[in-house]
């Protein structure tokens, strides 16, 4: 194996071990959210369905911006801070926009979604969606310059405060509070009527914590905003736009059609118990996940790095040839343990 290969396979065990410590941790709060003393199968549904839009949301409010940053940021003939800087600035508008027009249609919104009692879910996730958008741009710069150790920081700290919180609201206080044994701290922040709401607040608290901790790297006054570098960025990250939503309808659609296709013979309560309980089984895909994420984190920047070598080719064909191989071991032994 190449030098640029090793390089990636470093990264990529970086990048990796954060996200399966994160994404494993997460994990585990799907027998806390299912378990009968906590949420009723209609109610991880909602857990379930909310998501499903929120992965179709952080794909439009990116619009590709992503990617396209690692390719403007690597062209000779572009000034890297004014490439950060423009996307910055229009993902941070975009956000803003999209936070302001949601939260004023909130109840319209709900009442689409067939949660009419319900807004405060809208605003909820309207802000959580911005906050990740935004902060996706000073993250893919940590990755562009090769910092992935404050990158798996920043994540790791995500992931604690939103599990810590799940752990208090739903695994202190809210036993505490069926048993009659309250304190304190279940009397001051525990309300019995929230429900999966607090799933839901324990997110939005942590990607707030998450945007705060890159502010040092969002207030750069490197670089200046290019209108004419933005449209050229736009034309690039359209169709990266497209392809990204093609791919999430082929992942997170079915829960979403689920309520469209069960809703009116079934009825409310029966049609999200069956979404829960399909979307707690659809979670053992994580395990295929974990390695796809760490891969893409340390890939982008990867390859248009390696753009302008000579080998660049063949150094791309030998990545995808072990990205299948080890993608195929992964499918086949998740197979084998499936009975």
């Amino acid at each position: 194996m190449s030098n640029p290969l090793k390089k990636l396979a470093g990264q990529t065990a970086i990048y990796g071990l954060s996200s399966i410590v994160a994404r494993f941790l997460n994990y585990l709060l799907v027998p806390l959210h299912t378990s009968k003393t906590v949420f009723s199968p209609d109610q991880y549904g909602i857990i379930t369905e909310m998501y499903s839009y929120v992965a179709f949301l952080i794909i439009l409010l990116t619009y590709g911006m992503e990617t396209t940053f690692f390719r403007f940021s690597n062209q000779e003939n572009n000034d890297q801070p004014s490439v950060y800087k423009t996307i910055l600035i229009s993902l941070f508008s975009t956000s803003a926009i999209f936070i302001a027009v949601a939260t004023l249609f909130s109840q319209s919104i709900a009442e689409v979604l067939r949660y009419p009692n319900n807004n405060e879910f809208v605003i909820w996730f309207v802000i959580i969606v911005g906050l990740d958008a935004i902060s996706s741009i000073p993250l893919a710069r940590l990755r562009a310059q090769n910092k992935p150790f404050r990158f798996v920081l920043i994540n790791i700290v995500n992931v604690a405060v939103n599990i810590g919180l799940n752990l208090f609201f739903l695994a202190y206080c809210m036993p505490m509070y069926k048993s009659g044994q309250t304190n304190f701290l279940v009397e001051t922040f525990y309300n019995p009527s929230l429900g999966v709401s607090y799933v839901f607040i324990s997110n939005l608290i942590a990607s707030a914590i998450k945007f705060l901790l890159l502010m040092p790297e969002m207030t750069t006054k490197n670089g200046k905003f290019d209108k004419v570098l933005l449209k050229q960025m736009f034309s690039f990250g359209l169709p990266l736009l497209v392809a990204g939503l093609a791919g999430m309808i082929n992942e997170a659609i079915d829960k979403i059609m689920l309520k469209r296709m069960l809703f009116d013979d079934l009825g409310e309560k029966k049609t999200m118990t069956l979404i829960g309980i399909y979307g707690a089984c659809y979670k053992i895909s994580i395990i295929i996940t974990l390695f796809i994420q760490a891969f893409r984190y340390a890939a982008d920047p990867f390859f248009f790095s390696q753009q302008k070598e000579k080998n660049s080719g063949t150094i791309y064909a030998m990545v995808m040839n072990y990205f299948v191989v080890i993608c195929a071991l992964i499918f086949l032994t998740v197979m084998f343990f499936l009975g």
